[in-house]
C-alpha cells in the first residue's frame, strides 16, 4: 500500500526520507509515484512513468489568498526529480500515492 501524497502527509514524508539517510546504506531517495492507493497504476509525466525517481527538492506551499485577485490557492506538494522533471499535488485537488526506496551507496576503492 502507498502513502497518499499531499501537505497532510509531509512530516511524515520527510520523516522516512530521514530514515533512509540515516541508516547509512543509502545515499539519495527514489520515489515512485502511483494513482491509486494499491500501487498498481503508476502516474505519468512528459517523460513517462514516475518510477524510481531520485528527489533532488520536496517543498511545502500552505494554502493561502492571492491579495492582488482575492483567490483562495490550495496548499500543495512539490517535488523536484534529479532529472529535472518535478510534479505537484496539490491537496482536494491531485490524488497521487507515492513510495520511496534508497538508492544504495556504492562504495568505491582506490
Amino acid at each position: 500500500m502507498a502513502t497518499q501524497l499531499n501537505t497532510t502527509n509531509h512530516d511524515a514524508l520527510n520523516n522516512e526520507m530521514t530514515n533512509l539517510f540515516k541508516s547509512g546504506s543509502c545515499c539519495g531517495v527514489k520515489m515512485s509515484v502511483y494513482d491509486d492507493e494499491a500501487a498498481t497504476t503508476l502516474a505519468t509525466d512528459t517523460n513517462g512513468n514516475i518510477e524510481n525517481r531520485k528527489i533532488n527538492q520536496l517543498l511545502k506551499t500552505a494554502a493561502y489568498t492571492n491579495p492582488t485577485t482575492n483567490q483562495q490557492i490550495k496548499a500543495n506538494i512539490k517535488v523536484i526529480f534529479s532529472d529535472g522533471t518535478s510534479l505537484i499535488s496539490t491537496d482536494d485537488i491531485d490524488t497521487y500515492y507515492y513510495k520511496l526506496s534508497g538508492e544504495t551507496f556504492t562504495h568505491r576503492s582506490f
